[in-house]
């Protein structure tokens, strides 16, 4: 009858073994993804900061375009005005009728 405990031992010293096996397994493979998540997490955030750079120039870009278009429609503001008066002169001195 003994033998029966003896038995009985054993295989639960083998189960918890293997149950003990399992385990370092199983928090091996979790510290690997994650490892694997700590490093794709640091070449998103490469990546977005790169994207944020990319932003801030396409912003800069935009408001140099705007101060240039405001500066030419100044400039053909002022041509206008010119043309303008020089077709009134050109009116009084009877070249050509402005209409």
């Amino acid at each position: 009858m003994d033998w029966v405990f003896i038995a009985f031992a054993v295989v639960t010293v083998i189960y918890a073994i293997v149950i003990f096996k399992d385990f370092v397994t199983d928090s091996r493979i979790q510290k690997s993804l994650l490892d694997i998540l700590g490093v794709e997490q640091i070449e998103l955030e490469g990546q977005v900061e790169m994207h944020n750079q990319e932003c801030v120039e396409v912003v800069e870009q935009i408001k140099k375009g705007k101060e240039t278009v405001k500066e030419l429609q100044d400039i053909i503001n002022n041509q206008k005005i010119e043309i303008h008066k020089f077709e009134e002169g050109m009116a009084k001195r009877g070249k050509y009728r402005v209409e």
